[in-house]
């Protein structure tokens, strides 16, 4: 059986036919073609369209995960009013070529922005948000695991947990992650980003946490990476962009960012009054106390 949210969005799941049986394969083909219509379709109209069956269609929903037909159709409708925000395809590897005005690269970005968090909310398992907002309040020390970009994005996350007093580290600076791997304890967890999600050494380091009982956080575009049977919680961002073959890691980081984003979010809201409370009280002590440029 498949898994839905945390790894696919339903329009992928429905592309991923190799387990469907014929009339499945058909049923999943005459959606995808009418994605736009799907709203106004009943069960009846789907499988008379089709010349499937009522218990056929029931079948494909729950073979997705769905209780039934009506929470496949809503899923449909969610991600086809999705497709319609989508004006302008945009290919993210090359969002924009040599002819493009500068301010069509404006347009163009903006697009893949909006496109990129678009396909990661569908995707995104709101369960598994709040499994990895609570691990993360509770651990002592929080390891972040990325490289090139993701560390950068990782640094910037680094930087929001400070203002919730968590402790947060970046393994790989300085080259130290063996030690940083090993000065964590079951109280902590580790947070790796890889939108790949194909560095091999990553194998051993996730291996090696999760024989001390370390949670271990994954953050990735790859749904189908082994690095998945290591980490305790996953989610998933849009990945429609390729590892080298590209200007610019614009729609992974992107993807990253809104992930990480929403994590910071949803844990400060856990204790929303008493962390406004302490920033308003830290900020007057930078700004008026003894730690003001104006002393």
């Amino acid at each position: 059986m498949f898994k839905l949210g945390g790894n696919m969005s339903v329009i992928q799941l429905l592309k991923q036919t190799d387990n469907f049986t014929n009339n499945e394969k058909r049923l999943a083909d005459y959606i995808l073609k009418n994605l736009d219509t799907i709203s106004n379709l009943t069960i009846t109209d789907l499988s008379e369209a089709t010349y499937t069956s009522h218990s056929a269609v029931i079948r494909l929903a729950k073979k997705l995960n769905f209780a039934g037909y009506k929470d496949f159709k809503n899923a449909l409708i969610k991600a086809s009013l999705a497709k319609i925000e989508q004006k302008v395809p945009i290919d993210n590897n090359f969002p924009f070529n040599d002819s493009s005005s500068d301010k069509e690269i404006t347009e163009l970005l903006a697009n893949l922005t909006k496109n990129t968090i678009t396909e990661t909310v569908l995707q995104l398992d709101t369960k598994i948000l709040s499994k990895i907002c609570d691990c993360l309040l509770k651990s002592d020390k929080i390891l972040i695991y990325g490289q090139g970009d993701s560390q950068i994005t990782g640094r910037s996350f680094q930087n929001k947990l400070v203002k919730l007093d968590k402790i947060a580290i970046l393994a790989e600076e300085y080259r130290e992650e063996a030690w940083n791997t090993t000065n964590l304890t079951p109280n902590d967890c580790a947070l790796f980003i890889s939108y790949g999600g194909q560095m091999k050494h990553y194998h051993k380091i996730m291996g090696y946490l999760r024989s001390q009982n370390i949670p271990i956080i994954l953050l990735t575009g790859n749904p189908n990476s082994n690095l998945l049977n290591f980490s305790t919680y996953t989610l998933i961002t849009d990945n429609q962009e390729t590892e080298f073959a590209k200007i610019a890691p614009f729609s992974s980081q992107i993807g990253f960012e809104f992930l990480l984003n929403s994590i910071y979010a949803c844990m400060f809201k856990r204790h929303f009054k008493q962390n406004i409370k302490i920033l308003q009280k830290r900020q007057k002590i930078i700004q008026e106390g003894i730690l003001s440029d104006n002393i």
